[in-house]
């Protein structure tokens, strides 16, 4: 067995345990240089790296470079020269953005120690002159005529000069208040201001607009895109309502109107009206009463037309919606086809000289309908000069005779006769 303490065995275990560990020839402080933000194409202010010998030999430096967007100069002596055991020179770093975005690169310094090359990482962000935080706001679905709850936006100086700000606007349904200075106020050199946009739909559907800050940037005015969706509190299904052809004087059917509360509180509908020859029912509750978030209730409309030809009318419900009041288009069409023949009434009257009578048209149909329609007919008068008859049949006897009435719609038509008094003693 080996003697482990022989002198020869107690050398060489002295030798290994003694020989100092390897270190570092030389180093560069800081590890890594980050320059943040800076606007393309001008030039940063200049962060130091230091040099430092640490071997017990001077250090020959053969180069010093550096990669990407990225200058260097320093006071380091270069071969021939050395730099003394112990010491340490500076290395100045600036950064030059050539394009926007992220941009890195390698600080490395070539000499004669054993880790050669030495590198320190660059890093820095290439921006504009000056920037918004985000290219565009989206708002979603917002209630007609309410304000959204505000989105922001900051407005960043990259400059290392100040801003001056001449204007900030919106254009479409959005508004803007901030607490960025206005000119003749400047915002300093690397500060931000806070924009608070908010969305009011004047419309259904998409709606879109734009902010503009217009400054002494170079790349003014600086732009976000705007847009958020309109939609209805209250809506009325369908939206409008045309009857067909009716005639005057007779009710149609009822058609239906859905009127639906799309908020999440309760709606308050204080009153429901119709114009024009429209009447209306309904199972919505009126005021104090009100219609549940999301519920829906139905108006039934209907159409009595009093003239001939097109009638229009309005459905409008009044309530606590921003909306209010809503509004639905009525339409339909008083008409006399069909029509089978006309009566008069009353039949063959007799009458003093000077008097007047109301005479009555009424209107006939195939399915037994009898309806007045004295004001659509034309009167008139076999002997005007015995009795005149006005447009809204009133005859007056004038002298002693006969004459016959009659009314008329295209070629239909119907008749009576009115006689004096004293012609019917005669006869």
């Amino acid at each position: 067995m080996p003697n482990l303490r022989s002198p020869q065995r107690l050398l060489a275990l002295s030798i290994l345990f003694c020989t100092p560990l390897a270190v570092e020839a030389q180093t560069l402080t800081p590890g890594t240089l980050s320059f943040g933000n800076w606007v393309v194409e001008t030039t940063s202010t200049a962060k130091s790296v230091t040099l430092r010998n640490t071997q017990p030999a001077p250090l020959a430096i053969s180069s010093i470079s550096v990669s990407g967007d990225f200058q260097q100069t320093s006071k380091c002596p270069i071969s021939p020269r050395t730099l003394a055991a112990g010491a340490s020179c500076k290395i100045s770093v600036t950064f030059t953005p050539t394009a926007l975005g992220t941009r890195s690169g390698t600080l490395s310094v070539n000499d004669n120690s054993p880790g050669s090359p030495q590198t320190v990482p660059l890093s820095g962000d290439g921006v504009t002159p000056a920037a918004l935080s985000a290219s565009s706001l989206r708002f979603g679905s917002q209630f007609l005529n309410t304000n959204s709850v505000a989105k922001t936006l900051t407005l960043q100086n990259n400059q290392t000069a100040p801003l001056t700000i001449a204007e900030i606007s919106t254009a479409g349904d959005f508004a803007q208040s901030s607490n960025c200075p206005l000119s003749p106020n400047t915002l300093a050199t690397k500060l931000k201001c806070t924009i608070s946009v908010t969305f009011t739909p004047t419309a259904v559907g998409a709606r879109t607009g734009t902010l503009t800050v217009s400054d002494s940037a170079t790349n003014s005015p600086q732009e976000a895109e705007l847009s958020g969706t309109g939609t209805a509190p209250v809506t009325l299904l369908p939206a409008s309502l045309t009857f067909s052809s009716r005639v005057v004087s007779t009710t149609s059917p009822g058609q239906s109107v859905t009127l639906k509360n799309n908020q999440t509180v309760p709606l308050t509908v204080s009153g429901i009206s119709t114009s024009g020859d429209f009447a209306q029912t309904s199972t919505c509750p009126l005021s104090p009463n009100t219609l549940a978030a999301g519920a829906t209730c139905e108006i039934s409309v209907t159409f009595t037309p009093t003239a001939l030809g097109s009638r229009t009318g309005t459905l409008t419900i009044t309530d606590s919606a921003s909306t209010s009041p809503q509004a639905g288009g009525l339409s339909g069409t008083g008409t006399l086809s069909g029509l089978l023949s006309i009566i008069l009434a009353p039949a063959n009257p007799v009458l003093a000289k000077g008097s007047q009578q109301q005479f009555v048209a009424v209107g006939t149909w195939p399915n037994g309908l009898a309806v007045s329609i004295s004001n659509f007919v034309n009167w008139s008068s076999s002997a005007p000069s015995v009795a005149a008859i006005n447009s809204t049949g009133v005859a007056q006897l004038l002298t002693q005779g006969i004459a016959t009435i009659t009314a008329s719609y295209g070629s239909v038509s119907g008749e009576t006769t009115v006689t004096d008094r004293k012609s019917t003693r005669l006869n």
